[in-house]
């Protein structure tokens, strides 16, 4: 049976502290670390407190201001949107993470600022100044519009309901489907 020869001969240093062994070159540092002490050894005091790489920080923005940037992205849009359309509409003035935007986004529907289209899975900008309750779309299939309004007398029917079936809400969202009057409009013309 054949034995396979290796190599027996030791390791060979190089002078910038690559070490070769057989065909291969392997980095050990020693010469980095060298260079380290020799500039200790080299430099005053006062040059050696300060740190031989500098790590590069990100400017964070506050929560504030990304709220704000992302809320006026949805306004700007007047239609629904995706977290990652809000991301490119905003790339010329801020470089956002989808995470980043999606945590806005939640703080800005916390507030009532903005809705989540559940059916579309997108957001907009809410067009009241003051909820009374859930709101209630209407979504145009063809368009793409949406209206935002306030049925009291609906959302007390189904919470209603919710009580007499003792089921307990925790969030009720109201999406009607079909088609907006422009659209209509346009298509009796046609």
């Amino acid at each position: 049976m054949p034995v396979a020869h290796r190599s027996l001969a030791p390791p060979v240093q190089d002078r910038i502290g690559l070490v070769r062994l057989g065909r291969k070159l392997h980095y050990d540092g020693a010469q980095q670390r060298a260079n380290q002490a020799n500039f200790a050894l080299r430099t005053p005091p006062r040059c050696r407190t300060r740190p031989l790489v500098t790590k590069k920080t990100a400017k964070r923005r506050p929560s504030t201001e990304q709220d704000r940037l992302i809320s006026d992205a949805l306004r700007d849009a007047g239609r629904p949107v995706s977290a990652y359309e809000i991301i490119d509409t905003l790339r010329d003035k801020a470089t956002l993470a989808p995470q980043t935007v999606y945590r806005s986004l939640d703080r800005l529907i916390a507030s009532g600022a903005a809705h989540r289209l559940e059916s579309l899975n997108a957001f907009v900008a809410c067009s009241h100044a003051v909820h009374k309750g859930s709101a209630i779309f209407a979504i145009c299939d063809r368009c793409g519009g949406v209206d935002e309004f306030d049925e009291p007398k609906a959302l007390n029917a189904l919470a209603d309901w919710a009580d007499t079936a003792n089921f307990t809400l925790r969030r009720m969202t109201l999406e009607l489907r079909g088609t907006c009057a422009r659209c209509a409009q346009a298509t009796s013309i046609a």
